[in-house]
């Protein structure tokens, strides 16, 4: 963000960045992280607190397996997730982006809806 600040204020133009040249940006992926994994398990504790509180017995049963089941679980989701934003950057690789590289303009509209209705 300092560079693009930076560079602008010395050439007085933006760089010009397509959607799939945000995807190397560190920060974004790290974003989309965060985004999407801290969502999934919150969902996944609630679940396990609903099995809890109504099916005591299938919640102690399943404890060890469900735990180790419930991380794959959540890595899939995120890694999954990504996979599609980084899939919809590459096919509309052409386009340029008119700001900097944020959710919707890196991976769009459509992406960017998804992820706020994951949060």
């Amino acid at each position: 963000q300092a560079s693009l600040q930076t560079h602008t204020i010395a050439t007085a133009l933006l760089p010009v960045k397509s959607r799939f040249d945000c995807v190397g940006e560190l920060w974004l992926m790290l974003r989309e992280v965060g985004g999407l994994w801290a969502p999934m398990i919150q969902v996944i504790m609630g679940s396990e607190r609903i099995l809890a509180v109504f099916k005591p017995a299938l919640y102690n049963r399943t404890y060890e397996t469900r735990s180790v089941i419930s991380v794959i679980f959540s890595i899939f989701f995120v890694l999954a997730s990504i996979s599609a934003a980084v899939i919809v950057a590459w096919t509309s690789r052409e386009s340029e982006i008119p700001y900097y590289c944020g959710r919707k303009s890196s991976f769009g509209a459509g992406y960017g809806m998804y992820i706020y209705l994951v949060n």
